[in-house]
């Protein structure tokens, strides 16, 4: 166990073949993880690098500080206190590690407990529920708090998981605190790669429900979301930073992009800048769903499935929707760094959300495995 270049220095004269860099200083406990950054670059001076297995010990919290030692020449890492900390720590080494696995499923336009039920039986992780005007689809408050209570039940404490996994997103993306994201696309994605393990993580106890928003101000989606006390917002309207930050600051808050047809690559440009923009006022889940003049979602058409590959091809994990069914998602779920699969109309029969469907679209969805 190393501090310092000197003690590094002095484990090489000694032919060390394992080094492990203290991050913490034990006088004043205070971390300083670049401390392994400078000790990796002295191995390198002394082209040792490939003689040394390297750790890093201390101060490691987040899949984002695992890749950051991985890049910087690490062999492994030694998690203490973070872990102490953690009620479920098997939870938390899965997110530490970046653990990941078959596409999480969301089931939108649900209207009531029945049908929350269905969806619950079949291992979908989120409930959806339209709050939004003007929908077939719709539902009030009253009715949504009813089907979110019910959805949350298999949660020991559903406010407090709900509570839990909104810190732990604001800590992730930096809002809040007067340290918002960088701009560059290598951050936003690090931030929503991370971001999709706490849902992973959030939904392991049970589902959680969504409520969707569009053409709506922010004072009524606020309103609205305490009213039915859904766990997570969905704007998927033409919301602007300003209400994505102020739905951050109270819920975990998803923003839907919708594709325009075109050239894929040309597309992906565009909307890797509204990505940027959005994750950087506070979304912690971007999904992209097909363009519609006429509706906000749920229109049962797909979009150039090439557009979200050219966008999952630079790390960034999302949420793919429209036209999705049980004959497709499979190939959906396919597409590397695809977070969730989201799906209304495609498991309906005349309307109403048939249970033979719904059981086949989330089998065929998890049948895939994906790498955030």
């Amino acid at each position: 166990e190393v501090a310092s270049e000197e003690e590094a220095l002095l484990a090489l004269k000694a032919d060390a073949k394992v080094m492990g860099v203290n991050n913490r200083n034990l006088r004043t406990f205070q971390v300083d993880k670049m401390r392994t950054d400078h000790i990796a670059d002295l191995l390198r001076r002394e082209k040792k690098q490939d003689d040394i297995v390297l750790l890093a010990l201390s101060g490691i919290s987040s899949p984002c500080d695992v890749r950051h030692y991985q890049a910087v020449g690490c062999h492994g890492v030694l998690i203490g206190e973070a872990l102490m900390r953690e009620a479920d720590p098997e939870s938390a080494v899965r997110f530490v590690a970046g653990w990941s696995g078959c596409p999480l499923v969301k089931i939108c336009g649900i209207k009531d407990t029945d049908k929350a039920e269905v969806v619950i039986d079949a291992g979908a992780d989120f409930v959806g529920v339209v709050l939004a005007e003007g929908s077939s689809r719709t539902v009030t408050p009253a009715i949504a708090s009813i089907i979110a209570k019910h959805t949350g039940r298999l949660h020991k404490d559903r406010v407090k998981s709900r509570q839990t996994l909104h810190s732990r997103i604001v800590s992730c993306l930096g809002i809040l605190n007067g340290s918002e994201p960088s701009a560059g696309m290598s951050h936003v994605a690090e931030c929503l790669r991370e971001c999709g393990i706490l849902l992973r993580q959030a939904t392991k106890q049970g589902p959680l429900t969504v409520g969707v928003f569009a053409k709506q101000s922010c004072d009524d989606v606020l309103r609205l979301t305490k009213d039915s006390d859904v766990d997570i917002i969905q704007l998927s309207g033409q919301e602007d930073d300003s209400t994505i930050r102020a739905c951050a600051a109270v819920r975990p808050t998803w923003k839907a992009l919708h594709v325009e047809d075109g050239d894929p690559d040309t597309v992906s440009k565009q909307l890797q800048a509204k990505i940027m923009s959005a994750v950087t006022a506070g979304a912690s889940g971007v999904l992209l769903d097909t363009r519609s003049a006429q509706a906000f979602g749920g229109t049962g058409k797909t979009f150039d499935w090439n557009v979200a590959r050219h966008l999952t091809a630079n790390c960034c994990p999302l949420m793919l929707a429209g036209g999705l069914d049980c004959g497709n998602v499979a190939g959906a779920a396919d597409i590397q760094g695809v977070l969730l699969t989201d799906v209304s109309s495609g498991v309906e029969t005349d309307g109403i959300k048939d249970e033979d469907k719904v059981r086949k679209f989330v089998a065929a969805a998890k049948g895939s495995l994906t790498i955030l």
